[in-house]
């Protein structure tokens, strides 16, 4: 198969829905490379049934497995040519389920391994979606010649809830017969949806025209899909392009807010601008709302000016988190090191074996997001500590357990919302001998009233 014939077969599975009948990933059986026959006419297509791989025969001599609807195995496949040997690949995505709402969109993180066996390919890849009629991908790039893309996945508001199977392809472009796909599964739910996750990390794919996801955009949509939270997104453009306002918010109960190494002394846009604290208050105001806030730079950017004993002069700081004073990154004793933060005993972080206190021990590692800790001296208005780390606090005389993560319950001028603040990153946090960042997200969901 030529490129423009690849071509042709992928933009038309881009611009218009596979067929809701049979396998989806049939539709790259239809690119079965023809054998070589000693003689006669040219053998017949292979067989559109990918997970078949049937070969054609061909005059007196017998043809090939299709390129690309050869036989199947672990969820990638690829058709023996007769050729020299292309170089060789493999894919894989962030996620091999995922549920989104009649409505919803997501986008992935498709990975590239490239020519397993020995050195590195950098042969252009050009991706496509085979999905059922409602659902769309798009790919950012479509040519690809590093080691990832994104794939935005888009589900009409029309499409009932059930589950849809998804398949990405990649092709080479210089060597069409070297073609794989990966398997995944799309859950629409007709849930409605309450919750609200807002991207706010200043990476790549929050610039405008969008790019790859970053880790923390993994690991959000990761731990949301791992608890089974049926949830929209809504991404804050580094050049605020996409307007934030009250009618973002009008809808959620719970907002996932998280800002990874975006502070303003990193050279990012901040945590939090004046209009979105605004937005935000007005919210919680409502009451029964529930924030969560995870960013490690929110006391560094709203309040320059930090006093362990003395409330921020920030509200949003002293009035919805909380607290009574605050500090980011103490005495700087966490910049390039690891360090660890316990869970305080009596609360969802505070069950595990592990800890002298009983509470859950985690291990923060500085990567991807720069090792840093912002803490909060709770005030006398309900905040309380979920988990704690040993700093030499600016005001005292050795090691103590300051809160790094607290929880206020009694937020909002109706005093009936939820604010967890959260400020270590729980993207460092490594699983081997302490708990995992799911864990610790999964305390965080604990913890809610």
């Amino acid at each position: 198969m030529t490129r423009i014939q690849f071509l042709t077969i992928t933009c038309a599975m881009l611009l218009a829905p596979a067929c809701s009948s049979g396998p989806t990933k049939g539709t790259s059986g239809t690119s079965g490379a023809t054998g070589e026959g000693s003689s006669g006419s040219s053998g017949t297509a292979g067989a559109s049934s990918g997970t078949t791989g049937a070969a054609a025969t061909g005059g007196t001599g017998a043809t090939t497995a299709g390129s690309s609807g050869g036989s199947v195995s672990g969820g990638n496949s690829s058709g023996s040519t007769t050729g020299p040997a292309a170089p060789d690949f493999a894919l894989s995505t962030a996620l091999s389920t995922l549920t989104l709402p009649e409505g919803g969109q997501a986008t992935l993180r498709v990975n590239i391994q490239r020519d397993a066996g020995g050195t590195p390919d950098s042969d252009t890849l050009i991706f496509a979606l085979a999905a059922d009629a409602g659902v769309s991908g798009m790919f950012n790039p479509l040519f690809v010649d590093g080691g990832a893309t994104a794939l935005m996945i888009g589900v009409a508001d029309t499409v009932p809830a059930g589950s849809y199977p998804l398949t990405v392809y990649a092709s080479s472009v210089s060597n069409p017969q070297s073609s794989h796909f990966t398997d995944l599964t799309l859950t629409v739910s007709s849930e409605m949806v309450t919750t609200l996750l807002i991207d706010n990390d200043d990476s790549e794919n929050n610039a405008d025209g969008g790019g790859l996801p970053s880790p923390s955009d993994d690991f959000f949509m990761q731990a949301l899909q791992s608890a089974g939270t049926v949830y929209n997104t809504f991404v804050i453009t580094s050049t605020g392009q996409q307007t934030f306002d009250s009618t973002v918010l009008a809808n959620y109960a719970t907002v996932v807010w998280y800002t990874g190494a975006n502070s303003l002394m990193a050279g990012g846009n901040g945590c939090l601008s004046s209009a979105q604290e605004d937005f935000l208050e007005g919210w919680l105001d409502q009451g029964g709302k529930q924030l969560l806030m995870f960013s490690p730079y929110l006391l560094q950017d709203l309040d320059s000016f930090r006093f362990w004993s003395i409330p921020p002069d920030d509200q949003f700081l002293s009035l919805y988190v909380g607290a009574e004073g605050c500090d980011q990154n103490p005495q700087q004793l966490f910049d390039g090191k690891n360090f660890f933060a316990t869970g305080v005993d009596g609360t969802a972080f505070g069950a595990a074996d592990a800890g002298e206190d009983g509470g859950e021990i985690f291990e923060v590692v500085p990567n991807p997001i720069p090792d840093t800790a912002g803490v909060i001296n709770p005030g006398d208005g309900g905040t309380l500590p979920l988990v704690t780390i040993e700093a030499n606090e600016v005001i005292g005389d050795g090691t103590q357990a300051v809160p790094t993560a607290v929880i206020n319950t009694s937020a909002g001028q109706a005093g009936t919302s939820t604010v967890v603040y959260v400020g270590i990153p729980i993207e460092d946090i490594q699983a081997s001998d302490a708990g995992s960042g799911q864990s610790f997200f999964n305390a965080v969901e604990q913890s809610l009233p």
